[in-house]
């Protein structure tokens, strides 16, 4: 039997184990699905309707969860209550 010329075994010995290796990962990673993080962690995610019919998505976090993202909350003012109107 003659062999196939050296350019074609070199090509076959670099793209068949990448190309076995991804297809791999491709039909395998479904498998294995990450575990969410716990609830208490999440922020509460709430569809808010405008006027005009558009919906704005609202993500409610705590002090806590904002200084953890890296937002310096402002701190309440400790006066009165504005006027209303």
């Amino acid at each position: 039997m003659k062999w196939p010329r050296r350019g074609i075994l070199i090509r076959l010995a670099i793209y068949l184990p990448i190309i076995g290796y991804l297809s791999y990962q491709a039909f395998f990673a479904g498998e294995k699905e990450p575990e969410p993080p716990p609830a208490a962690d999440q922020p509460t995610v709430r569809t808010l309707s405008g006027p005009d019919g558009k919906e704005f998505k609202v993500i409610e976090v705590t002090p806590e969860q904002a200084e953890a993202m890296g937002v310096k909350m402002p701190e309440k003012p400790a006066g009165e209550p504005a006027p209303e109107g």
